[in-house]
């Protein structure tokens, strides 16, 4: 039985509780230091109160577990993005989780096991800090009267936030509603999962409403179209653009048969956004995800194209995600598990599809998405990692160009042209832990720089495809639907006339400008060339 000793707020059985407030409120005005932070820190406190008064273990573990775990993730989430990105944990990253698939998370667990060992960490001190004194505690009864206070003031600000904000159609009020409140919680950054939550609802609601195109076709002398993605390629990894090392051997070979973009840039430098902007209407200055409808597999089917989308990244939930939105569009569709080359055999059986058909092939690759070790089988290992931080990445390079290789030769007999682009780039900082990394809100061009280039079939004559050699000024693949549009011989209303591909980068190219990862424009040639370089005040 406790005894009625005088109050211990500050004696030394809520040290624990003391040093719990302390580490969240550093963290909150360290990383998060806007929005709501006063709130968050008394909301934290009155919580750890409430909860160290109920004196039932069995009560106190219920209410606690899943509240201290929200809490402990949040500070995680927010030092990992503070120290692996330098910049808060945002809507971009929440958006960019929940495209990953199960396995992908917990591979990327493993490069960030430190933030998880943090995680446990806090909950298990939080926890102890929630045991119940020994003496006369503050009564959780007033804590309580404060804490519902304080979440009805909470609740209904959020509504009068939204309500002032007119709600996306396919967008949950409620949805909404519970991301705004939540910013007021210990666990704000949940607010940008429930914000990304929002994209994936309105993408369910648009997916399928393709419009109807005014279009017309052209013979290009072209029936087979294969358009590859690839995944966090920085093209100062290849050695077709200069790197000291013979990463792309296959694509170097293949030279005399390409289009060599060597300025392409991504329009943003995460792939949920990255990839629909370059394949649909979407574009920096009307982002918004309405324009994912308008795609070029929409565009292509009512070409009369046969399409096809073979993806080695899994689709999120029930073709939740962006880049699952326009695929499920295709015709055929395939996501497998396992190595980029694996879709080979797929690809395989979609170029024996009758013959009178054209075909739009697209292959989604895994490319070189950390962690790059993975991306890669034991016996395609060219560089040894054991003294190089570089060699996991840049064996992944060198397996994507041996895939590339290995379509080549499968369509040299065709008449058949391949488009190559990355998603989006990576930074570079060696000496982290983890050296390459996406670009946040203060990225360096090397972030955006993307690999690009168009082969054509030896099997095609001179006069079925357009000039080859190499395009030396910006292109951002934020045209990338226009010039994939182009490629294809199809022209549309919405898109414009253009007599070939050379027409297209001519129009557009020199445009730089970019989108970070809270969708703020930049200019891609106003930035700092690497990560490394100090940020201009």
């Amino acid at each position: 039985m406790y005894k009625k000793t005088p109050y211990l707020l500050f004696g030394k059985e809520y040290l624990l509780l003391i040093i719990s407030v302390i580490i969240f409120s550093i963290i909150n005005i360290l990383m998060a230091p806007n929005i709501h932070m006063s709130y968050r820190i008394v909301t934290f406190t009155l919580s750890l109160l409430f909860l160290k008064a109920i004196r039932s273990t069995t009560l106190r573990i219920i209410l606690a577990l899943p509240f201290l775990f929200l809490c402990s993730s949040d500070i995680s989430l927010s030092l990992y993005s503070w120290f692996t990105f330098k910049t808060p944990f945002n809507d971009g990253f929440a958006v960019s989780t929940l495209e990953s698939n199960p396995v992908e998370m917990l591979a990327m667990l493993g490069v960030y096991i430190r933030f998880v060992i943090i995680c446990l960490a806090l909950l298990i001190l939080f926890i102890l800090a929630i045991r119940p004194a020994k003496g006369k505690m503050i009564s959780k009864k007033i804590t309580g009267i404060l804490l519902i206070v304080i979440c009805a003031i909470a609740l209904v600000s959020s509504m009068k936030f939204v309500k002032k904000r007119p709600v996306n159609e396919g967008a949950s009020a409620e949805l909404k509603v519970a991301a705004r409140f939540t910013t007021y919680m210990p666990f704000f950054n949940l607010s940008y999962f429930l914000t990304a939550m929002q994209e994936s609802q309105i993408l369910k609601n648009i997916s399928g409403a393709a419009p109807h195109y005014s279009l017309s076709v052209k013979d290009t002398g072209i029936d087979t179209y294969v358009l590859i993605i690839g995944e966090s390629e920085r093209a100062k990894n290849m050695s077709i653009y200069g790197y000291q090392k013979p990463t792309t051997p296959q694509l170097e070979a293949q030279k005399s048969y390409l289009k060599l973009f060597n300025h392409a840039i991504s329009g943003v430098p995460f792939t949920s956004v990255a990839v629909p902007m370059a394949l649909s209407a979407d574009n920096i200055n009307n982002h918004d995800l309405k324009n994912y409808s308008d795609n070029i597999i929409s565009l292509a089917n009512q070409a009369g194209f046969h399409t096809t989308w073979l993806s080695a990244q899994t689709a999120f939930g029930n073709y939740g995600s962006s880049v699952a939105g326009i695929a499920m569009n295709a015709e055929d569709k395939l996501y497998i598990k396992g190595y980029d080359k694996e879709l080979l055999p797929h690809l395989k059986t979609a170029l024996q599809k009758p013959a009178h058909d054209k075909k739009l092939i697209v292959l989604h690759l895994y490319g070189s998405h950390e962690p790059a070790c993975k991306r890669y089988p034991a016996n395609e290992t060219v560089f040894d990692k054991s003294n190089d931080i570089d060699a996991c990445y840049d064996n992944s390079v060198r397996y994507t160009d041996s895939l590339l290789g290995e379509i080549f030769s499968l369509l040299k007999q065709h008449k058949a042209s391949v488009l190559y682009f990355s998603d989006h780039a990576l930074e570079r900082a060696p000496r982290q832990s983890a050296p390459y990394f996406h670009g946040g809100i203060t990225p360096s061009q090397e972030a955006y720089h993307v690999p690009m280039f168009i082969w054509y079939s030896p099997a095609l004559t001179p006069r079925d495809k357009d000039e080859t050699g190499q395009v030396n000024a910006v292109f951002s693949t934020r045209y990338n639907d226009i010039l994939v549009a182009t490629w294809l011989g199809i022209t549309d209303a919405q898109r414009g006339a253009f007599t070939n591909i050379n027409a297209v980068i001519e129009k557009f190219a020199g445009d730089s400008t970019v989108l970070d990862n809270r969708y703020q424009k930049l200019d891609y040639h106003q930035l700092r060339k690497t990560a490394e370089e100090p940020l201009s005040n």
